[in-house]
């Protein structure tokens, strides 16, 4: 048994040039990911991963025997059955055909990481970003009420230099293309930029109206009046200043029905009671909530895409599984003439394939790693934070375990036919 189709040559030319042309791929895609610009951050990454998915498919063969061998050795050397040495003995003559069982597992755990990975990697790095930025203030923000009214900012003693008290309504101006933006205007009190005739932009806004510092723009505002404005200052982006500030007392005279949204003060300086509607919170659990709706729409989008691509994955896993099952014919007969039980042969079967989801897994976590690495180092760069590679564990063991329970069902249901033994 141990000698016949045994693989003298597991591996072809263009396999090999393709596996290593796929790892280089994979690396520079990975590298390239770290210093990606945050739209492109996230393609790169993918990239990466699905070039290093494809690399371990393909080298697949000459890394499996390896690990077959590591992982099954004890077990053979310790058992008293032959369960493991059977099981060691299909694995290892048939590293090509193990490869091509574990390549889907590696698809879909490879996909599974990388993309839980980044909602979770994003997640903790935009929040911790905005907590930095308003580091050493206090945030009031609207309690079960759709915004904060003029007389709860009174009470925040908003006006003074540090105090942020943005007033948002919609701004229509024309882009350098010369076609009508609307633009979400903020109408500050922070003397600052509150000047009456001028407004602050920020440098994305100005690039994108094709103005800068001195120019003067035409202004219509949501009742339809209009207004000049002389660009005092372009400034770096501020979540807290807004993008594009104009006085607070011309929003509320052209928008009378404005609501402020949160108002920013320094922490010594926070109110401790309202009127109504209103309360105080620290700036790390205002970004948790600020970025509690990305957060949403970006945790159903790395659902959907892994359900697709883990779904899909996990047909191939039961095909080739029981494909490979099926191939095993000759050696099954084997060991049932033998002198194998059913109970014996199908417990080698389902050993054979626990052990191949093992290391298709495995095999898969460490592929996705790289890819997630690197965008964490890219977000570190962005958002000046310290952000640590994150991984969505309970979708990854549930994809595991998935993975596990179709190769098992489609394995022994294959075996148990060849076998010619009737279900039950």
């Amino acid at each position: 048994m141990l000698a016949v189709a045994v693989e003298r040559k597991p591996m072809t030319r263009s396999r090999w040039v393709a596996g290593l042309v796929a790892l280089i791929g994979g690396l520079v895609a990975t590298v390239v990911t770290a210093t990606a610009g945050a739209d492109s951050r996230i393609n790169t990454a993918i990239a990466a991963a699905m070039f290093l998915i494809v690399a371990a498919a393909l080298l697949a063969p000459v890394i499996i025997g390896p690990i077959v061998s590591m992982v099954t050795w004890p077990l053979a050397r310790r058992s008293k059955s032959a369960a493991p040495m059977l099981i060691r003995a299909e694995l290892t003559t048939g590293t090509r055909r193990v490869a091509a069982t574990a390549a889907p597992v590696i698809a879909a755990v490879g996909f599974a990481v990388l993309l839980s990975g980044m909602v979770q990697t994003m997640a903790a790095a935009y929040p911790a970003e905005q907590t930095e930025q308003a580091r050493g203030l206090a945030i009031v923000v609207p309690d079960r009420t759709a915004g904060l009214s003029d007389q709860v900012v009174l009470e925040t003693g908003a006006g003074p230099v540090g105090t942020r008290a943005p007033l948002p309504t919609r701004l229509f101006v024309h882009e350098a293309s010369g076609d009508v933006m609307v633009v979400d205007g903020i109408g500050s009190l922070d003397e600052r930029y509150a000047v009456a005739g001028q407004a602050v932009l920020d440098e994305a806004t100005a690039r994108l109206l094709g103005v800068q510092s001195g120019d003067t723009i035409p202004v219509r505002f949501v009742d339809g009046r209009s207004e000049e404005f002389r660009i005092s200052q372009v400034l770096s982006l501020d979540p807290a200043r807004g993008t594009f500030v104009v006085p607070r007392e011309t929003v509320r005279d052209h928008d009378p029905s404005a609501l402020t949204d949160s108002v920013f003060v320094p922490e010594d300086q926070a109110p401790i009671e309202f009127t109504a509607g209103a309360m105080v919170t620290d700036a790390y659990n205002y970004a948790l909530q600020d970025y509690r709706v990305d957060a949403r729409l970006t945790n159903w989008l790395a659902a959907v895409l892994t359900v697709m691509a883990v779904g899909y994955s996990g047909l191939s896993v039961a095909n080739s599984m029981a494909m490979s099952a099926h191939q095993r014919r000759p050696d099954t007969a084997v060991m049932k003439g033998s002198g194998g039980t059913v109970r014996q042969l199908l417990s080698v079967a389902f050993g054979e394939s626990a052990i191949v989801v093992m290391i298709g897994s495995v095999l898969g976590l460490i592929v996705a790693l790289p890819p997630l690495g690197g965008m964490a180092v890219g977000l570190s760069q962005v958002t000046e934070t310290e952000v640590g590679l994150q991984v969505g564990w309970p979708t990854v063991l549930s994809v595991v375990a998935g993975c596990l329970l179709l190769a098992s069902v489609s394995t022994l249901a294959v075996t148990r036919r060849v076998l010619g033994t009737p279900p039950g």
